[in-house]
C-alpha cells in the first residue's frame, strides 16, 4: 500500500518511517510534510491508499486538510497526542488512530484495520461521515492517555499539577491524585509544552496554570495546592520569561 505521512514534527515522521519499515514493510511511504499546502501537493502527485495524518499542522489542522480534498479514495489513520481526537477518530469512520509517543503494536493494529476497512465501507462514505461530524472537534477539553500495567487513564490536561520523573516511569500529580505512567518524562514534555507545562528541573514538568509564585531566594515554584517545585539554576531566567509570557495572555 502506498502512503503519505503528514505531521509537523520531524522526529515523529522519522520515527514513523522507521516503524513502518521494521513492522509494516507492505506500506511504502512516498512522501511526507508538515503543512496543509505540502499535503495537497503530495496528494496531487501520488495515488495513495493510506494517509497518516496529524491533527495539528503548522498551517491548520488535519480536518482543515480533509475539507480541501475532493472525494479522496484513501484510508486515514489519525496521529495525535490527545485522546479526544482518538475517540473522535472512531466516530468519524477513520480507519484508526495512533497516539504519540508511537508504539509498534499500535501501528501494526492500525495497518490491519486499514486493510479490513478498504473492503467494507467506501472511502467516500467514510469521508462524508468524518467531515459531517468534526465541527466541535477542537472545542473539546484536551486529554492525554496515561498507560501503566494496571490501567489506561484518559486525563484532562488541565487537571495535572505537575509530573515527576521516577527512573523510566513518570508520576502524574493531579487533582484526582497520583497516577504512574510507564513512559518517561521526556515523552510527556514534548506533548505538553504547548499547554503551559515547563521543565523546571530534570525531574519536574510543571503546569504553570497552577503557579502561585516563584520564590527566587529558594529557587522554587509554589503551586496553588501548596506544592513546592524546585527550579534548577540554569532554568531560572527562562522560567521568569515564561511566567511573564503567560501572564500577558
Amino acid at each position: 500500500m502506498n502512503s503519505l505521512i503528514i505531521d509537523n514534527e520531524p522526529y515523529v515522521v522519522d520515527a514513523m518511517k522507521q516503524l513502518i519499515a521494521a513492522y509494516c514493510p507492505e506500506i511504502k511511504v512516498l512522501g511526507s510534510g508538515g503543512t496543509i499546502k505540502k499535503a495537497l501537493e503530495l496528494i496531487s502527485i501520488y495515488k495513495i491508499d493510506l494517509l497518516f495524518l496529524d491533527v495539528e499542522l503548522d498551517d491548520g489542522t488535519g480536518i482543515d486538510l480533509l475539507r480541501k480534498l475532493d472525494k479522496p479514495e484513501f484510508s486515514i489513520v489519525f496521529v495525535t497526542a490527545y485522546d479526544q481526537y482518538a475517540v473522535q477518530a472512531f466516530r468519524f469512520a477513520a480507519a484508526d488512530y495512533l497516539l504519540k509517543p508511537l508504539d509498534p503494536d499500535d501501528l501494526i493494529k492500525a495497518v490491519s484495520k486499514v486493510k479490513e476497512s478498504r473492503y467494507s465501507l467506501s472511502q467516500k462514505l467514510k469521508m462524508e461521515v468524518l467531515l459531517n461530524n468534526v465541527d466541535d472537534l477542537t472545542q473539546r477539553h484536551r486529554k492525554i492517555i496515561i498507560v501503566n500495567r494496571e490501567s489506561v487513564h484518559a486525563l484532562h490536561v488541565e487537571r495535572i499539577f505537575y509530573l515527576k520523573a521516577d527512573g523510566a516511569y513518570t508520576e502524574f500529580h493531579t487533582t484526582q491524585g497520583r497516577i504512574i505512567s510507564s513512559k518517561n518524562l521526556k515523552a510527556y514534555e514534548e506533548l505538553l509544552s504547548k499547554h503551559h507545562f515547563f521543565r523546571t528541573h530534570h525531574s519536574f514538568l510543571v503546569n504553570l496554570r497552577y503557579l502561585v509564585r516563584f520564590d527566587k531566594l529558594d529557587s522554587v515554584l509554589i503551586l496553588d495546592n501548596g506544592t513546592s517545585i524546585p527550579v534548577s539554576q540554569r532554568k531560572r531566567d527562562s522560567i521568569i520569561e515564561e511566567i511573564k509570557r503567560i501572564s500577558l495572555k
